[in-house]
C-alpha cells in the first residue's frame, strides 16, 4: 500500500457506492480531499448535492467543500439510476433537498487544480459532464492533474444501462469521448473487474453498529434489494469504493494499457459503448490503463476496516 500522501479531488453523483466511496477515503490520513463536485446522474442535481452534504456530516468531514455542478447532459436526453431508489440514497431519512447553484463547481476545480502544491488526482464516479466542461474551457490545466481514476464503461462484458453502456458513460456519451481524448493519464475501472465484487449479506452484518455502519446496513438494505430487482445479483455492488481504493492501494489491481473510445454517432443499440481496440493487428493510440483485475479479498477488508476506523473514532470524541 502507498504511503505517500494523495491530494485528490471527488467528482461524484451520490448513490449509495458513491457514498461508500467517500467514507472509505473521508479520515484515511493518506488522502487529502481538496474538495467534492456534484453532477447529475444517480438522481436530480439538488439531490445527489444534498446526498453528499449528508454524508460529509456523517464522516466528521464538513471542513470538505462541496459544489454543486451540471445538472444535465451536454447533449443527450437526461437519465436517472433506479438502483438507488427515488432520493438516490433509499433507506436513510434525509431532507428535501434545496435548489442548488447549477456550474459553480468549474470555477471551484479550477481554483483548486492552480493552487495545488503539486499535480492533484481526480476521481470521477459519476457522469464525466463535469470533467469535460472542465478541460474544454482550460485545456492549459490538463498539465495540472496527475492522474484521473475513472469508474465506468464495459469492456468485455455486458453493459448496466442497456445492452452495452454502462450507467454513467451513458449518462452522457459525448462528454466520456471528450474526456478519454484528453491527454491526462487515466485509470478506467470498468464494470468488467467490478461487478463479480459484493458485500455479501455477512460482510454487511458485520459492520459496526455505531453511527456509520448502523446508517450503512439501512442503506444497503434498500441497495442490495433494488440489485436484486434490477441486476438480478445478490448484494451490494461496490463501483466507486473500488474506483477509490485505487487511489490507496494501486498494487491491489491489474491494468493494462488500452485505446478505449466512446460510441456518440449511433443513437440506438451501441450508444454509449465503451469500445476498446481488441483486434491482434491494428493501430492503437494508448489513451489509459483500464483495469483487469481487483483483489477482492483486501479490498472488501480494507473497506469493512475503514468503517469501524470511523466508528471507533466517533465513539471516542
Amino acid at each position: 500500500m502507498t504511503n505517500k500522501k494523495t491530494s485528490v479531488w471527488i467528482d461524484t453523483d451520490p448513490g449509495h457506492d458513491d457514498a461508500m466511496a467517500i467514507l472509505l477515503l473521508a479520515q484515511n490520513p493518506l488522502v487529502e480531499i481538496l474538495g467534492i463536485s456534484t453532477v447529475f446522474g444517480n438522481a436530480s442535481l439538488p439531490k445527489v448535492t444534498r446526498n453528499a452534504r449528508y454524508i460529509l456530516d456523517l464522516a466528521n468531514r464538513n471542513d470538505i467543500p462541496l459544489f454543486a455542478g451540471a445538472e444535465q447532459p451536454l447533449f443527450r436526453d437526461q437519465i436517472y439510476a433506479n438502483i438507488h431508489g427515488e432520493s438516490g440514497f433509499d433507506g436513510v431519512a434525509l431532507i428535501e433537498a434545496t435548489p442548488v447553484t447549477v456550474d459553480e463547481a468549474q470555477s471551484a476545480m479550477i481554483t483548486a487544480i492552480k493552487n495545488a502544491n503539486a499535480p492533484l488526482t481526480i476521481l470521477a464516479l459519476g457522469p464525466l459532464t463535469n470533467i469535460a466542461k472542465l478541460f474544454t474551457a482550460r485545456p492549459d490545466l490538463v498539465k495540472r492533474v496527475q492522474r484521473l481514476i475513472i469508474m465506468g464503461g464495459a469492456i468485455a462484458v455486458p453493459g448496466n444501462k442497456n445492452r452495452v453502456a454502462e450507467f454513467n458513460v451513458f449518462c452522457d456519451p459525448e462528454a466520456a469521448e471528450i474526456v478519454f481524448n484528453t491527454i491526462i493519464p487515466k485509470t478506467l475501472i470498468p464494470l468488467d473487474p467490478c461487478t463479480p465484487v459484493v458485500l455479501t449479506d455477512q460482510n454487511i452484518a458485520s459492520l459496526p453498529n455505531g453511527t456509520v455502519g448502523t446508517t450503512l446496513k439501512r442503506a444497503l438494505a434498500s441497495y442490495v434489494k433494488n440489485i436484486d430487482t434490477f441486476e438480478g445479483i445478490h448484494g451490494a455492488l461496490m463501483y466507486d469504493p473500488i474506483a477509490a481504493y485505487f487511489l490507496l492501494n494501486p498494487s491491489a489491481f491489474e491494468t493494462q494499457p488500452m485505446d478505449v473510445r466512446v460510441e456518440t454517432t449511433s443513437k440506438g443499440l451501441t450508444y454509449g459503448m465503451t469500445i476498446a481496440e481488441r483486434r491482434t493487428i491494428a493501430e492503437r493510440t494508448l489513451n489509459m490503463d483500464v483495469v483487469t483485475k481487483v483483489d477482492e479479498k483486501r479490498f472488501v477488508l480494507a473497506f469493512l476496516e475503514a468503517i469501524h476506523n470511523m466508528d471507533a473514532q466517533k465513539r471516542s470524541m
